[in-house]
């Protein structure tokens, strides 16, 4: 499926790997970084075949509308839009891959540093904030046949995860910097005992943390410096509709301020109910 004029390397290698992994995640940010239009159709296209081979035949055919609006010839997209259109009946759905029960994805504040002008999420809400997401949870009958997403920074990141492990749901955390880098910008700011909870959390993992850089690439040329945290908030939403939109749920723990740009916590909100309608807001300033 490769395209002659898609020849940037370090893309190139990255669209490889992700396909290679069956990421569909990795290949959606892929394609909205791609270099040329072309590429990002043979991005979506290549997505849509690991999701038709899901089983998700609807987020397959949303894939190939994006690819055929850019190539409307393309032969391989129209192959695959035909294929999803007929919807077989594939015994080896997923070629024997585990499949979650349902995925829930996380998004939500860090902790305040004690000098923040404005509280959004101060220490003293930590606890509470604990209780509502472990009561989530229990709602949403989590277990060890779900999948859990989302960075594992400190505050709600890491009170999901405690509350996801007390379940038994298995957690992966994608992160928008090479993980020590990550510690220093999103952990250690928290102090000691974020610190420590992050480790503890880290070991129970069912597989270490993916960075985004590792798996993406570097961060294409002409985006701010806000761009690192929009990407991996795209890169878990991307990944967890992977799974399919009919098994999301989003956990947020948001003050409800708008302006946090593309791929910030009311981004993803608007994106899951959407799809799906299915959003458990814990609002920070009712704690």
């Amino acid at each position: 499926m490769a395209s002659s004029s898609c020849t940037d390397g370090s893309w190139r290698s990255r669209l490889n790997a992700a396909r290679a992994a069956g990421h569909v995640g990795d290949l959606l940010l892929l394609a909205d970084e791609a270099p040329l239009a072309e590429c990002q159709a043979e991005a979506c296209i290549d997505a849509a075949k690991l999701l038709r081979e899901a089983g998700q035949y609807d987020f397959a055919l949303e894939q190939l509308d994006r690819a055929l609006a850019i190539d409307s010839h393309n032969a391989a997209g129209l192959r695959e839009q035909a294929l999803c259109r007929q919807h077989p009946v594939l015994a080896e759905a997923a070629g024997g891959r585990w499949q979650p029960r349902q995925v829930l994805l996380f998004s939500g504040h860090l902790v305040d540093a004690p000098d923040r002008p404005t509280p959004r999420f101060p220490a003293d809400k930590v606890a509470r904030a604990s209780e509502a997401i472990a009561a989530t949870l229990v709602q949403l009958d989590a277990g060890s046949e779900d999948l859990a997403l989302t960075q594992g920074a400190c505050g709600g990141d890491l009170l999901f995860t405690e509350a996801c492990r007390r379940q038994g749901t298995r957690v992966l955390w994608l992160q928008p910097f090479a993980e020590a880098d990550f510690i220093t910008a999103s952990v250690l700011g928290g102090g000691a005992d974020w610190h420590r909870r992050y480790l503890e959390s880290r070991m129970a993992l069912a597989e270490p943390p993916r960075a985004a850089p590792e798996a993406l690439g570097p961060v294409p040329p002409g985006h701010g410096d806000s761009y690192p945290y929009e990407r991996c908030n795209l890169w878990l939403l991307y990944s967890a509709l992977a799974w399919g939109p009919d098994r999301l749920s989003l956990i947020a723990l948001w003050d409800g301020a708008g302006g946090d740009g593309a791929g910030g916590t009311e981004h993803m909100i608007e994106e899951v109910r959407r799809r799906t309608g299915r959003v458990h807001w814990i609002d920070t300033r009712k704690l």
